[in-house]
């Protein structure tokens, strides 16, 4: 440990003073029985000091130690360096001096009572200034490298600086310095591996490695590209990649077909020379990209790259091509997310799921499929219209229930996320058993948790889940239901459990379950939640504030009112107060939906068009004032006052273009939202 470390170094000075002071006092009759310090004796001084700044034996009591020296390690190095540099003037030193107080300038980042504040600035600055004067001393011919990679060696450490520079700091700018520098330095070490004929400063793989994580980690938009071009720099000089670079490179890359082009590339050399082997970890993650990819995944090319490697195993069997679990993973995970084939990739997966567990079985490949293989295809399941899908849901499930029993591996128990995909899955579903089967689920994985599984806790997906059951369930106490699971949040919420705080979302959707319900009270029911949520926004809950989605559904509601005339007169009045929000509130009437929603709702809540006029033109004039009418507002706007639709000035025979909208009536529109490019008719 340190406190060794610093005794010996301690010791090993006395013994150097003592040596040197016998050696200093001696008659030239004794200069042979006390002969003075050598190199070598200052070498060995100057290791036992900066041994004491090895980064693993950093703690705090030693750190607070260390800065109480009255010179730091690397400094007396430095030091003994230079006295031995105006002694042995004329005579080359060994290089291997300078690279160990290279290494030292390295773990000065450990050990915070020398870098205070700036540890990569303070590692780098002595590291290159050691380098610098070195390969000066090596031009003027006072240092011999005696190895041919020690010159290396000094390289590395300092492009390992670079390194972890890229990797941990947090300010762009100064990873963006670090890569720089690094290049500069890369120039630095190939004009001295020119200048000394190719003896020293030879890059090897190490030197490979640190650069392109220094590249990599910058972040920049040009670090993949400059990454390739440094690989193929290299390789100019012999410089072989490992499969650890080809990996790293291949998870920096944007476009997965790049990632494909350094995949064949190792294949072409394989095919060549078999110097270097498309392995089954980097067509996994060539598959990884393209799962990646929202627009260039497909089934067809994944499944193509599956096979080609299976293939390769089956002529060859090597080892190092053999199918194992992440390669089974990743082609289940891009097939899952692929678009290109809707339903039919979900079938494919799932097939393919069937496939890994038969080969595990059977002993073709060493580790079953894991739990993220059987929620890739959960999750895909969640997201797609399959009319069977929470069948496919529940079956994938209760196999992976069954799967952990079956080899008994708990790792694969479905967790948070494999319920709540399921719950996801039975929202989609039309089946009128579906809110009952929630129910169940959604006890089920109450009970394992309360039993001990953490990995069963609900979350808010899990709620909002449940809640769009009951809101997509087409019965009466729709949102009866749903509320119960809104308060159940909160109750939680207040119980302590912060994870699962209510949203403005949550009670949008709530609000929309009250909508599609039969209630005949669920406009007045809806309003109390909008209001409740209004109230919780004025008292400084943010994640309460009001927006157009809201309102929309609120009014959607209104609309729908149950009960006779007297529950429509309830549903204008509250309309009215949702239409005198969206004029007063800064944070309602951003897109044209409330005003749409507004007019299509008084359509339908009022029958008389005398009544109708006034409010539907305040309406409108609201519209236009805000910067937000497109096709979807005057399509409404024709229904509910057709007197006012066929008076604007650019309505002509009951149509009008997207184009003749005045400028000033829709500026606040997004570009994609001033409706489609073709006339909108009266029906």
């Amino acid at each position: 440990d340190f406190n060794t470390a610093l005794a010996n170094a301690s010791a090993s000075e006395q013994t150097f003073n003592r040596m040197k002071e016998r050696s200093d006092g001696a008659s030239d009759k004794d200069s042979k029985l006390f002969p003075a310090p050598t190199p070598d004796h200052v070498q060995g001084l100057i290791r036992s000091h900066v041994e004491c700044l090895r980064g693993k034996y950093f703690r705090p009591d030693f750190n607070s130690a260390l800065g109480k020296l009255v010179e730091l390690p690397h400094l007396k190095a430095q030091r003994l360096l230079k006295e031995l540099e105006v002694q042995q003037a004329g005579c080359p030193i060994d290089g291997s001096l300078y690279s160990d107080i290279s290494w030292a300038c390295t773990q000065i980042l450990h050990w915070p009572s020398i870098y205070k504040g700036n540890k990569y600035a303070s590692t780098t600055t002595s590291a290159k200034a050691l380098l610098k004067h070195t390969m000066h001393q090596y031009s003027q011919g006072s240092i011999n490298f005696s190895w041919a990679g020690t010159a290396t060696k000094m390289y590395n450490n300092l492009f390992g600086s670079f390194s972890q520079m890229a990797r941990n700091s947090r300010n762009s700018k100064e990873k963006q310095v670090s890569m720089e520098q690094c290049l500069d330095l890369l120039d630095d070490m190939l004009y001295w591996h020119k200048e000394s004929g190719g003896t020293i400063a030879k890059p090897d793989s190490h030197t490979l490695g640190l650069i392109l994580k220094t590249i990599i980690n910058s972040g920049l938009p040009s670090s993949f590209d400059c990454a390739q071009t440094t690989l193929q720099r290299l390789a100019g000089l012999g410089v072989k990649a490992k499969q650890g670079d080809y990996l790293l490179l291949m998870k920096s890359a944007k476009d997965p077909t790049k990632v494909e082009e350094i995949l064949n590339r190792v294949k072409a050399n394989y095919d060549r020379d078999q110097s270097e082997k498309p392995t089954t970890s980097l067509y996994s993650e060539c598959i990884s990209a393209y799962a990646r990819s929202r627009h260039q995944n497909s089934v067809s090319k994944v499944m193509h790259l599956f096979d080609e490697l299976d293939q390769l195993y089956k002529s060859t069997g090597d080892a190092d091509f053999r199918p194992d679990s992440k390669l089974y993973g990743a082609t289940i995970d891009a097939i899952s997310k692929t678009k290109s084939q809707g339903n039919k990739a979900i079938r494919q997966a799932t097939m393919l799921l069937d496939r890994m567990e038969k080969d595990f079985d059977s002993g073709l490949i060493d580790v079953a499929p894991n739990r993220y293989a059987y929620t890739s295809i959960l999750s895909a399941i969640s997201q797609a219209r399959l009319p069977d899908g929470h069948v496919i849901a529940e079956d994938l499930l209760l196999r992976m229930n069954h799967r952990s029993r079956q080899i008994n591996d708990e790792d694969i128990l479905p967790d948070v996320v494999a319920y709540t995909a399921l719950l996801q899955a039975l929202s989609r579903s039309r089946s009128p058993t579906k809110t009952n089967k929630a129910n169940k689920w959604f006890a089920e994985m109450e009970t394992r948790y309360a039993e001990g599984n953490a990995d069963l806790k609900p979350n808010k997906i899990t709620y909002n889940a449940l809640i769009n059951c009951w809101r997509m369930s087409g019965r009466r106490d729709a949102g009866e239901q749903a509320q119960k699971v809104l308060e159940l949040v909160e109750q939680r919420y207040q119980e302590g459990d912060y994870e699962i705080k209510s949203d403005a979302m949550m009670y949008s959707s709530v609000i929309d379950a009250w909508s599609r319900g039969q209630s005949t009270d669920k406009v007045e029911r809806a309003w109390d939640l909008y209001s409740r949520m209004k109230d919780q926004y004025a008292n400084g809950n943010i994640d309460m504030c009001p927006n157009d989605i809201i309102i929309s559904t609120l009014m959607k509601c209104c609309s729908f009112a149950q009960g006779g005339e007297q529950a429509k007169a309830e549903g204008l009045k509250v309309l009215l107060q949702c239409f005198s929000d969206v004029t007063a509130s800064k944070h309602l009437g951003q897109s044209p939906s409330p005003f749409y929603m507004l007019l299509t709702s008084l359509s339908r809540l009022v029958g008389d068009d005398a009544k109708r006029r006034p409010i539907s033109a305040s309406i409108f004039q609201a519209c236009v004032k805000a910067g937000q009418l497109n096709a979807a507002v005057l399509n409404a706007l024709s229904e509910c006052q057709p007197e006012l639709y066929v008076k604007l000035p650019f309505v002509v025979n009951g149509t009008f273009r997207i184009e003749d909208i005045p400028s000033e009536w829709s500026k606040n529109l997004p570009q994609d939202n001033r409706g489609n490019r073709r006339d909108a008719r009266r029906r």
